[in-house]
């Protein structure tokens, strides 16, 4: 246990080294853990990001139009993750080629490695080891790679010692529990020990080979080497990465977007150029004040807008749940049609009870009303007598009038 002087020194000296100070011997330090940026929350980026993350903000902030200075850090935050996502699947991509390339080049190196790091394991779970070793080609190649060794071991010598003994045992996927009291190993009277053996062996070899031909393992196995060729591999934890990375981003992508789509923007009346402009000789303070009530103007007028929208959104439900749980009458062959046309005219009027009335359209917004003609012209006003012109009382007063001159026909020669 250190001493209270000891840790006095131990402390001094933890003062002297508190890491960087300046801002670039920070963001040095800050990257020293970066590996691909993707696990993190856009604080450190790869320096690859930053043009790419500025043009797509630049892109969102055209295209989405932002209301406020919240919606301006969504686009930000919004930015950053579609560079990030974009990132991963170019990264998946690469992926799929290394995966192509690994396929081509070191297929049975990399697998037979595999299940001889699996083989290892035997002496302790034999059992289960065993039966995982006997589901692939390449872990039954590895096994008979191991009665091999074991049947030249009897070649030259002539029979097994206790740890050669184990080690088929084990191949064998015998528990240790189970050895005590006898196993297959053990040499019947009047029967060689070598030849007893090396029949085991024989047998084992013949079992594991047929497994892999008849079996399906060969076919499982070239199967799953065409699809690597084509990058794909299941079991590659490289690739799991990616793909939930990517899934990751995605799903903030689309939650952002929600948030943007809840303000109602098609209907939105004051569009920037019916903005209030700065008068001449007009303090700013009455210049705000202007461009507050022309906002509180336009968002009222947003707001019944988006009202009536709803209204008529909910109307249209309700018709549609109307006629799906009452259908429309239907005209039958021998039904009189005075009786079909009261059915329908019954139908209509339960369905227009059903529905509620909308609300009423405010004064300059740009939801269409249904409305007549009638209503839509302007009304007819009488002219004054002041501005009616003198007719003649008596047709024979009205003058002549002048002969109209008829244009000359040319002949053309």
């Amino acid at each position: 246990m250190a001493t209270e002087k000891q840790t006095a020194a131990n402390q001094a000296n933890a003062k002297l080294s508190t890491g960087p100070k300046t801002d670039e011997g920070k963001d040095i330090s800050r990257r020293n853990g970066l590996i691909h940026g993707l696990a993190g929350l856009g604080f450190v980026r790869p320096e690859h990001w930053e043009t790419e993350i500025l043009e797509t903000a630049d892109w969102l902030q055209s295209t989405l139009k932002p209301d406020n200075v919240f919606e301006v850090k969504l686009g930000n935050t919004m930015a950053f993750h579609v560079t990030a996502f974009e990132d991963a699947n170019r990264l998946q991509i690469a992926r799929k080629l290394v995966i192509s390339l690994e396929t081509l080049t070191t297929w049975d190196d990399k697998h037979l490695t595999a299940a001889a790091a699996l083989a290892e394991t035997l002496a302790s779970k034999p059992a289960s080891v065993a039966r995982r070793l006997r589901g692939s080609k390449h872990g039954c190649l590895v096994m008979i790679e191991g009665w091999h060794q074991l049947d030249g071991v009897l070649i030259r010598a002539g029979k097994l010692d206790d740890d050669q003994k184990s080690m088929a045992l084990d191949l064998l996927g015998i528990s240790n529990a189970v050895r005590k009291t006898g196993s297959v190993l053990d040499v019947p009277e009047g029967v060689a020990p070598r030849e007893h053996l090396r029949g085991i062996v024989r047998a084992e070899v013949k079992k594991l080979e047929a497994k892999i031909e008849e079996g399906g393992l060969g076919v499982l196995d070239k199967a799953k080497y065409d699809l690597a060729l084509l990058g794909i591999d299941p079991l590659d934890d490289q690739m799991r990465v990616l793909k939930r990375y990517s899934r990751e981003h995605f799903s903030i992508i689309l939650k952002i977007r929600r948030e943007f789509s809840r303000v109602d923007r098609l209907g939105y009346p004051g569009l920037p150029s019916g903005m209030p402009t700065k008068r001449p000789h007009e303090s700013r303070s009455e210049f705000y004040e202007r461009v507050d009530d022309w906002k509180s103007r336009n968002r009222i007028r947003a707001e019944k807008e988006l009202e009536i929208r709803n209204a008529q959104r909910l109307k249209d439900n309700a018709i549609v749940e109307f006629i799906e749980e009452n259908p429309q009458p239907i005209f039958h062959e021998g039904m009189p049609l005075n009786a079909y046309i009261q059915l329908v005219t019954d139908w209509n009027r339960k369905r227009n009870a059903t529905l509620a009335p909308l609300p009423e359209v405010p004064p300059g917004s740009q939801s269409v009303s249904v409305t007549s003609m009638a209503d839509a012209l302007p009304p007819e006003s009488e002219p004054d007598d002041e501005d009616r012109p003198d007719y003649p009382s008596d047709p024979d007063d009205v003058p002549p009038a002048a002969p109209v001159k008829k244009p000359r026909k040319r002949h053309n020669k």
